[in-house]
């Protein structure tokens, strides 16, 4: 992933990158978010949790590129892992460590694939 970020390019800039962002209340009652100006977020925490939760590329980039954040990015997705008990299940998950995503893959089809089709008979009488 030399000079790219994977999964994780956005912009060509390292998605998971940036400080927590605020919600504010604005005074007729709408809420919008604010970045922090000195280290803005990416992406929002919704996209990297839901690509978290839904890609196994995502995952193993994921734990490749945590280490080489800064300080504040750390905590940021620190905090929100928290937050998302299961995403960071998932991220621990020695099965997802272990194995490639090519391996996962094939995994994932043979599950599918041999869990059997379910259908309901007609009953007698009917």
């Amino acid at each position: 992933m030399a000079g790219t970020y994977g999964y994780w390019t956005f912009n060509n800039k390292n998605a998971l990158v940036g400080a927590p962002t605020t919600i504010v209340t604005s005074d007729d009652g709408t809420q919008y978010y604010r970045k922090d100006p000195e280290l803005p977020a990416v992406l929002q925490d919704e996209y990297i949790i839901n690509a978290i939760m839904t890609s196994s590329v995502a995952r193993i980039q994921f734990n490749q590129l945590y280490p080489a954040l800064d300080v504040r990015s750390k905590e940021r997705l620190s905090d929100l892992l928290k937050r998302f008990p299961r995403a960071q299940q998932q991220l621990n998950s020695p099965w997802l460590n272990n194995r490639s995503p090519q391996g996962m893959s094939d995994a994932q089809q043979k599950k599918q694939v041999t869990a059997g089709i379910h259908t309901n008979l007609p009953r007698k009488g009917d």
